[in-house]
């Protein structure tokens, strides 16, 4: 026999916010953005995991693991070693880190934060019930009270 337990609702929904915040705001810190000339230099002395070719025809090549020779780009182009020479290319792009997203989404994950523990601490504690009562903690002959409705 298997035995399972069920997750609490609550510890469901905080689960799934902290992870949809954590991957929004990894996701959100970077961006794909053209890099100024001299590439080679920036491929060079940066070496970013990848790079984006656009080359004069206008089709766009993803580079891994980009590396220049002479005036030659290399690198995996979907896992095949390719070489793509410079002079084909006409913008260049790389992931850059982006401050006015991750403030964006810093800010974000903190109102979904606070929003999650509202509803997960709704309804938490509050009022208690309370019965009129008379001097001494006895029902006031006046007012039904308790289970029996009366003294």
């Amino acid at each position: 026999m298997i035995k399972t337990t069920s997750v609490p609702a609550r510890q469901t929904l905080t689960r799934a916010v902290a992870l949809t915040v954590a991957l929004a705001t990894f996701a959100a810190c970077r961006s794909i953005v053209p890099l100024p000339s001299p590439w080679a230099t920036y491929i060079s002395t940066k070496q970013p995991s990848s790079v984006w070719l656009t080359r004069a025809n206008h089709s766009v090549l993803r580079v891994d693991g980009p590396r220049v020779f002479h005036d030659t780009v290399v690198g995996a182009v979907e896992g095949r070693y390719t070489e793509v020479p410079l002079s084909d290319v006409i913008r260049v792009s790389a992931e850059q880190k982006d401050k006015t997203k991750t403030i964006l989404a810093a800010a974000l994950g903190g109102v979904a934060t606070v929003g999650a523990l509202i509803v997960i601490f709704q309804g938490q504690g509050g009022a208690t019930a309370t019965t009129p009562t008379g001097v001494g903690g006895t029902c006031d002959p006046d007012t039904p009270c308790g289970p029996g409705g009366g003294s």
